[in-house]
């Protein structure tokens, strides 16, 4: 490879604003560029193709063409793309191939997506922007971290970049660009949230005059407006870095409740813009009101709305709404684990349940699954529609198109399903079928078996033989909650509940290992005694996979073998 940075060739993965920035400074220099987004190919991709052959970039058609061919790749995707672009790329990089990853992934997720690179005789980089993009572009601060750091920084100086090390150990920079992100991204949420609840009640002048007041150099109107803006044009970008943040202080061991608050107020502004709720995105005028006021009453607004449609809605007579509050478990499941049974219900005013429905559940929103999934340390959603919504599967398939591809899900069906519509919901995240011909004839929850009856007895015998004789069926160990006789408290002061399931699902963990799946079954429809605690129902698994190679079998390998074969 050449030494001089201006003859390399620079391969850029993702061509979202970020990538087309680069792009044109570096095409400018007269430097070969190629680039490679997965939006390549699709409809989306129409005016990403024509910016490309404006400046010159090459497209390239996979990860592994361009990484075959590139002598310094830029990886400038979302922050949850940060590791599977790093595990695509590896196979066909380069022996020492610069390789600098832009995104906003915690210091973890980096050192993982360097081992990738390193051990494929390439050089891995870490850069952490520590400021927005666009007014700076090419020469936006950057801090670089790792072993070759140092190296590296006056090469792409030499390209425009405004580089510099922030140390030779990996995971410093991205964690001050982690920790920073906590303050400013927390600081655009809190200043949305108290803003227009001031404004709700009429007090904001008071609010506004008092923040000043205590913070004289910060105009706090004007600082408002900027607030808003930001959040409503990239409140998606921002949730989704703000997970990485999360990601960040737990791995320390450190509860983010504040981060974790931060990623769901940003994607709440971001689904309403989305939805319309701020103007058509792509005009001048998306996003840069100068009065915070206009937009905040547009959020009052709809969320009036929402309280009137939501009003509309009568839960079932006695339905128990799940568990709000849920304790923090002591088992600490495999890196990587997946909560393969799960739901979302509406919320009724944006997805209204199906008029035909057996029930009216409370709402269960696909912000409040994810601030679950965090909490009880899981990676990934295996999202199954709900029977309330019928064969109205836009609730589940909203939920995983804003997971940033950690959930996927089952539909329901009608008969008159059209082969474009499997298309478009596998398209989504979809990955298997849900069908209820008989009620309670599904092989589900260890296919429900009676636990005052005896394990070795010879009514949960057929269900091992079903089994047996079928390698192509596989079984939920979950749901304790509703099989269990003894209930959940804990007894002889043990923090061990559903005590007289244990020997049924251990069964079938340690005899079918490569069949297992466990879930919350989180909002645990339809219960009638009682709502479970699903912190102690994350504590319940290590009683039915007693080793930690059956646990991350049942929790990483499996679900991911199932649902994200793509991955393995």
């Amino acid at each position: 490879m050449t030494t001089d940075p201006k003859r390399w060739h620079v391969g850029l993965v993702g061509y979202g604003e970020v990538g087309r920035i680069l792009a044109e400074d570096l095409a400018t220099q007269g430097v070969k560029v190629s680039a490679y987004d997965i939006k390549f190919g699709t409809p989306a991709a129409a005016a990403l193709v024509d910016h490309a052959a404006t400046h010159g970039v090459k497209l390239a058609a996979s990860h592994a063409e361009l990484a075959a061919s590139a002598d310094f790749i830029v990886s400038a995707v979302t922050a949850s793309q940060a590791l599977p672009v790093a595990k695509s790329c590896a196979p066909a990089i380069r022996q020492g191939t610069w390789f600098l990853d832009f995104n906003s992934a915690s210091p973890g997720a980096k050192q993982r997506a360097a081992k990738l690179i390193d051990d494929a005789g390439a050089q891995y980089v870490e850069g952490a922007v520590m400021t927005s993009i666009p007014p700076y572009r090419i020469k936006v601060p950057l801090l670089l971290g790792g072993s070759g750091a140092a190296e590296l920084s006056p090469l792409i100086n030499t390209l425009g970049f405004a580089s510099k090390v922030a140390s030779d150990k990996l995971g410093v920079a991205s964690a001050t660009k982690m920790c920073r992100s906590i303050m400013i991204k927390g600081l655009e949420a809190m200043v949305i949230e108290s803003f227009t609840t001031a404004r709700a009640y009429g007090v904001e002048d008071a609010v506004i005059a008092s923040l000043q007041e205590t913070f004289p150099a910060i105009d706090w109107e004007k600082q408002g407006a900027y607030f808003f803006q930001r959040v409503i044009e990239h409140g998606r970008r921002r949730a989704e870095e703000v997970r990485e943040v999360a990601e960040t202080v737990r791995e320390i061991g450190l509860e983010p409740w504040s981060a974790s608050g931060t990623a769901e107020r940003q994607q709440w502004v971001a689904d309403l813009a989305d939805q319309g709720l701020f103007g058509p995105k792509g005009t001048k005028d998306f996003a840069r009101s100068q009065d915070w006021r206009i937009e905040a009453d547009r959020i009052l607004a709809r969320v009036k709305k929402d309280c009137d449609m939501a009003a509309k809605f009568e839960k079932t007579p006695g339905w128990l709404d799940w568990y709000s509050g849920p304790s923090k478990p002591k088992f600490k499941v495999p890196a990587g684990s997946v909560d393969a049974h799960c739901h979302v219900f509406g919320p009724g005013h944006e997805f209204p349940f199906a008029p035909e429905r057996k029930y009216t559940p409370c709402d269960a929103s696909k912000q409040q699954l994810y601030a679950l999934r965090d909490h009880l340390g899981f990676a990934r959603n295996v999202v199954v529609q709900a029977t309330c919504h019928g064969a109205d599967n836009r609730a589940m398939v909203d939920c995983l198109v804003h997971s940033n591809g950690k959930a996927r899900g089952v539909a329901t069906v009608k008969r008159s399903v059209t082969d474009k519509e499997l298309e478009a919901m596998h398209a989504s995240g979809v990955r298997g079928v849900r069908f209820n011909f008989v009620k309670r004839l599904v092989v589900d929850h260890m296919g429900r078996p009676d636990v005052t009856k005896p394990v070795d007895g010879a009514e949960f015998a057929l269900f091992e033989k079903f089994m047996k004789q079928h390698p192509n069926v596989w079984s939920k160990v979950s749901c304790p909650e509703r099989l269990s006789v003894g209930g959940p408290p804990a007894l002889n002061g043990e923090r061990q509940a559903y005590r007289d399931v244990i020997p049924f699902a251990r069964r079938i963990v340690e005899n079918f290992p490569d069949r297992v799946l466990w879930g919350t079954d989180w909002p645990h429809p339809n219960l009638k005694n009682h709502m479970p605690d699903d912190g102690l129902l994350v504590d319940f698994i290590p009683h039915i996979a007693t080793t930690p190679e059956l646990q991350r079998k049942l929790l990483v390998d499996n679900p991911m073998r199932l649902y994200w074969p793509e991955e393995r």
